[in-house]
């Protein structure tokens, strides 16, 4: 299984791997996802990952709609997400 981290220092660095593991796990940001079991079990036959992300760079994720979009459909492809060191404002 391969664990992909998103720990990022600035929002820069974030979009930065954000969008390598949307190249690597080929989400198509273009389509609207329609059928969420379809997407999940289509993309899990694909590589399996699990994504750990910190609480800082959740910040980052959530500031956009596009960055939380991809998350999102990153989320679906994984195994497991495990958020790291998240506390509430």
């Amino acid at each position: 299984m391969q664990l992909e981290i998103l720990s990022s220092e600035n929002e820069e660095e974030f979009r930065e791997k954000l969008l390598d593991l949307v190249k690597k796990y080929q989400v198509n940001l273009a389509v609207k996802v329609k059928d969420l079991r379809k997407l999940a079990r289509d993309g899990r036959d694909k590589k399996r990952m699990c994504i750990v992300v910190d609480g800082p760079t959740l910040v980052y994720i959530m500031k956009e709609e596009y960055t939380a979009d991809a998350f999102f459909q990153l989320g679906l492809l994984a195994v497991s997400v495990i958020c790291c060191r998240v506390s509430p404002k």
